[in-house]
């Protein structure tokens, strides 16, 4: 066999019949994987027979699916530009064209100074605790301040609501901590409307 080459097929196999590539095999294969994958999750998605009815919500470990909260119970988003009325805003920013919301967050900016007031609103269970999340050191040293309130940099202050995180940011001074009164007088608004 050493460097003789093979022009005979095998005993048993006839001259047409060639061994199919490996590529060819697996595409092959490939729509019938594709069916048992698909057959598979959409016997795992749990859907009822009625296709009109609503999707399932997981049940919370240790209780029952009798006193679970219905689907249509969760909370519906902060409108975070309701929380500071527009002479609050003004008292601190001047001219201003208004807040800009966003994500449970609500930006108002001068549009001359560039000076602003930010308010962010976390989801439900952000502060699962009632307490502050740990700080991350990669944005400094945080400071704490009154009534639970953590000064941080960029001219914020993260104070917690309920089970809410939250954090406040006014700029109008870069250079130092003029901001923080201000910052305190705000984040006790955004409470007490929140």
């Amino acid at each position: 066999m050493g460097g003789r080459i093979m022009t005979e097929p095998p005993a048993g196999r006839s001259p047409e019949h060639r061994p199919e590539p490996r590529s060819s095999r697996r595409r092959a294969a490939l729509p019938m994987v594709t069916l048992a994958l698909g057959l598979l999750l959409a016997g795992c998605s749990g859907s009822s027979s009625d296709p009109d009815a609503p999707p399932a919500e997981p049940t919370p470990a240790g209780s029952s699916s009798a006193a679970a909260a219905p689907a249509d119970a969760k909370e519906a988003p902060v409108d975070a530009c309701a929380l500071l009325t527009d002479a609050e805003v003004t008292a601190v920013l001047g001219r201003h064209e208004g807040g800009r919301p966003g994500e449970g967050s609500c930006v108002w900016e001068n549009p001359e100074s560039y000076h602003s007031v930010t308010v962010e609103i976390g989801e439900p269970g952000t502060a699962a605790t009632g307490r502050l999340p740990t700080p991350d050191p990669a944005f400094g040293e945080p400071e704490p301040g009154p009534d639970g309130i953590r000064f941080v940099r960029g001219n914020g202050a993260e104070f917690v609501v309920d089970d809410r995180y939250c954090h406040l940011v006014v700029v109008t001074s870069v250079t130092d901590d003029r901001d923080r009164p201000t910052l305190i007088r705000l984040v006790g608004a955004v409470r007490d409307r929140l």
